[in-house]
């Protein structure tokens, strides 16, 4: 535990922590170490302290001539609870941070936010900032708007049309000294307006209908899958118990850092290109030719949708998750035009702000999903 956050609770709680520990070292060398000891054991006391320690010729079990040292420490100590707490009692800090709050650049202070009817804005690095604390989470309402944080307790944003993040001032306000600091070293001039789904939302008591990719894209895998499994009798994909972790990665914001956009089509690739069972796949299609190389498993699937459907529409349909692909080994080789040709096939427009580019990227794949699955589902009757 950081001494920080240590300090932080005991003078929530009204105490002091007694620590006490025991330590000890022994060695047995060929050659006397050299040690000003004692041949004979040496105790020495202070207050609850204790040290004993002794270097002499070697005894039985060890061999004739060697030297046994050793040395050990009985220690005990009080620490001291620090002068205010933040994060437990939400102490204010007399360093309180402030905010920008109007396009120029006027501040305010944190303590002051809590009735200010107006909206802070972010850039998108704060949701991966949130997100690297052990208790953070992120989760969606709307294509654009969302609960995130570095605690369950999450601040309602928004996302507008140049990747800002806005967020109520108030919400802000309410939020811990130590909370508020992440969110004031990102906090940037307003500009591009307040997100609309966010605005709608607040403001007129109208939730937008939309719905984020990032919430969609496990539903549409299972979905796939479970088509899958109902038309041929077989497990599409494998199991892989970091699935759940992936899909917390699996967000927009990751385009923000660098190489973000490459970093994001890893994860999706991972979630569901690289769990396919081709064996499965190619088991419900054509033989291949003799000395025909195995294909991979978008290859596969492309394969198996020539069977439903004419293999023009089929190979269409994969565009995008070839797309995908390319951005994925891009990521691992070096090569401009994989990146160019990733982009063309999922729809990416790489002059977006990066949150845009990630949106894009996900609703493209997430609607390629439901129209592979709409292929392979087996017609109501």
């Amino acid at each position: 535990m950081k001494t920080e956050f240590l300090n932080d609770y005991l003078v929530a709680r009204d105490m002091r922590l007694f620590c006490s520990s025991y330590a000890e070292r022994t060695a047995v060398t060929e050659k006397d170490p050299g040690y000003a000891w004692s041949r004979k054991p040496i105790n020495e006391k202070s207050d609850r302290n204790q040290l004993e320690y002794i270097t002499a010729p070697a005894g039985w079990p060890h061999p004739h001539g060697t030297f046994f040292t050793r040395g050990a420490i009985w220690r005990t100590e009080w620490l001291d609870p620090g002068a205010i707490s933040t994060r437990i009692r939400g102490d204010k800090t007399s360093d309180e941070v402030s905010f920008v709050t109007k396009p120029d650049g006027t501040r305010v202070a944190a303590g002051r936010l809590d009735g200010d009817i107006g909206w802070l804005y972010f850039n998108a690095g704060v949701v991966n900032a949130l997100l690297r604390h052990r208790g953070g989470r992120l989760h969606w309402a709307s294509r654009d708007t969302g609960g995130v944080g570095a605690t369950s307790d999450t601040v309602h944003f928004g996302v507008n049309g140049l990747g800002l993040i806005t967020v109520f001032a108030k919400d802000i306000g309410m939020l811990k000294p130590w909370d508020q600091r992440t969110w004031a070293a990102h906090n940037v001039t307003p500009d591009g307006g307040v997100s609309e789904e966010l605005f709608s939302a607040q403001m007129m008591v109208q939730p937008a209908s939309t719905k984020a990719p990032e919430a969609l894209i496990e539903k549409a895998i299972n979905n796939l899958a479970s088509s899958f499994r109902e038309r041929y009798g077989q497990e599409l994909l494998r199991e892989n118990a970091q699935v759940s972790d992936i899909l917390k990665r699996a967000h927009r914001f990751r385009c923000v850092e660098t190489e973000g956009l490459l970093d994001l089509s890893k994860q999706v690739t991972q979630l569901f290109t690289e769990r396919v069972d081709v064996d499965a796949v190619l088991a419900h299609c054509p033989p291949l030719a003799k000395g025909e190389k195995k294909p991979g498993s978008l290859k596969a699937i492309e394969r198996l949708l020539g069977t439903i459907l004419p293999e023009e529409q089929a190979r269409k349909m994969m565009g995008p998750l070839f797309g995908l692909n390319d951005l994925r080994n891009a990521g691992s080789h070096l090569g401009s035009s994989l990146v160019q040709s990733g982009l063309e096939r999922l729809g990416v427009d790489d002059r977006k702000p990066h949150p845009m580019q990630g949106l894009q990227l996900l609703k493209s794949v997430v609607s390629t999903l439901h129209e592979v699955e709409g292929a392979i589902a087996v017609p109501k009757a």
